[in-house]
């Protein structure tokens, strides 16, 4: 079950097309499906339009639409028991890299509620398929988190779902960084219509009615175990402490989809950047009224912000911000005519508007990414919801210009006559980002 990971070669290539494989070796009922998110908002353009993606989700994600509860949903079609549930054979779970300890989910939804309060949460996390039924959780983000942690200090397992198969626009609510909010309510509202659940069998959550695959478990939080090596969304191979959990129920349709995305892949780049650019930009228009774009790259680990700068003090606040952030290992501060979306421009400004004497700025001891492989000694951020961080040494770059050398560092532009005729015969936009 390795060969669909060389299709990466497909993204390097830039064929942006997803894939279907049919009659699966050993797994009859199934296909496995892949390559949906190779278009940064591509699976976003249905429902949006022609309308700025980050305006359109600020207008759909303010108004959440609470799911809806049905008594059966086709994901019911088969039930197989946990007693003598053999995972590795039920499900065409993947080995994606040369040197992975062996099979795991990539595009599995984990539901969880909070041990106190029962609120509703959901994320995407590594999961390894070990044997029968037992798998191992790598959860260094929240709101699972949080709710690992709560669990453990009332000394009881964790009630877990975990689905496969669900349309796009829920996965990509389940990494949205909105960790007290139901994701689940923030998809319907993003989609514009509800997504009907429908019980668990044995434990007490609901799950979505649609989906083409859901594991029912316990996870143990005071069982924990080396899982890995897994070949990260970084690049690299690692091995993390991961939580211990027992599945006793599996369900699926007659004819299930089994979903893969591929780490280190641009799928992964454009779900990760894409769900943090938008919230973060929301965030940012309230806090910060002259950042006009915010941009990430490397899962969110480098962040490129685009502003309207007026003095040398907006470029300060706006490092400080996100470095004080988890994850983030870098921040670029651009002026307005420096196309966020283009590597090209962004080298450009780095290579002839920053003074390195005066325009780099270290953040030590700062919260960084848990598969950053220079990062060393882990901790829980309590701030962070329990989230999992190394402490890093993080950089800053003032790549705009300098507020009295204006004209010195004007950028060149086509005439505005010739854009025109352009526009016309090509159809193609000037502006800033021409």
């Amino acid at each position: 079950m390795g060969d669909f990971g060389s299709l990466k070669d497909f993204s390097k290539r830039q064929i942006k097309k997803g894939v279907l494989f049919e009659r699966i070796k050993g797994y009859e009922a199934y296909r496995i499906v892949g390559h949906l998110f190779l278009e940064e908002d591509y699976f976003l353009s249905p429902e949006s339009g022609i309308e700025d993606i980050s305006d359109w989700y600020e207008k759909r994600r303010g108004k959440p639409i609470p799911p809806v509860l049905v008594k059966w949903g086709p994901v019911k079609e088969v039930r197989i028991n946990g007693k003598g549930l053999e995972l590795k054979k039920e499900i065409p779970a993947l080995v994606h890299h040369e040197e992975d300890a062996g099979p795991y989910l990539t595009a599995s939804v984990v539901i969880a509620k909070d041990p106190e309060t029962g609120r509703r949460g959901m994320g995407i996390h590594r999961i390894q398929i070990v044997e029968e039924n037992r798998i191992r959780i790598f959860i260094a983000n929240p709101p699972l988190s949080l709710f690992v942690k709560k669990a453990e200090e009332l000394k009881k397992p964790l009630e877990i779902a975990i689905i496969n198969g669900l349309d796009p626009i829920t996965i990509f609510s389940a990494i949205l960084p909105l960790p007290e909010e139901d994701k689940l309510a923030i998809a319907d509202a993003l989609r514009n219509k509800t997504i009907p659940l429908v019980e668990a069998e044995i434990i007490e959550l609901q799950i979505p009615a649609e989906g083409e695959i859901a594991l029912e478990g316990l996870l143990y939080p005071d069982k924990r175990e080396i899982d890995g090596p897994f070949g990260e969304n970084t690049g690299y191979y690692f091995t993390n402490e991961s939580y211990v959990s027992i599945i006793k129920t599996l369900t699926r349709r007659k004819d299930p989809i089994y979903h893969v995305i591929l780490p280190f892949s641009s799928e992964v780049e454009n779900l990760i950047n894409l769900a943090w650019e938008v919230e973060e930009f929301k965030k940012l228009k309230n806090k910060f009224n002259f950042v006009k774009k915010v941009k990430f790259y490397q899962t969110r680990m480098l962040a490129v912000i685009q502003i309207q700068k007026e003095s040398e003090e907006q470029v300060s606040l706006i490092i400080d911000y996100f470095l004080n952030q988890p994850i983030i290992k870098g921040v670029i501060v651009v002026d307005e005519d420096v196309n966020v979306n283009d590597l090209n421009e962004i080298f450009w400004a780095l290579m002839t508007r920053v003074n390195f004497e005066k325009s780099i700025f270290l953040r030590r001891e700062k919260p960084g990414c848990p598969i950053d492989p220079t990062a060393k000694i882990y901790y829980r951020e309590e701030s962070q919801f329990y989230g999992l961080y190394p402490k890093t040494t993080k950089i800053g770059i003032n790549a705009t210009k300098p507020l009295d050398g204006k004209e010195r560092f004007k950028k060149v532009e086509v005439p505005l006559s010739v854009a025109k005729r352009l526009k016309g015969v090509l159809g193609i936009d000037r502006g800033n980002n021409f």
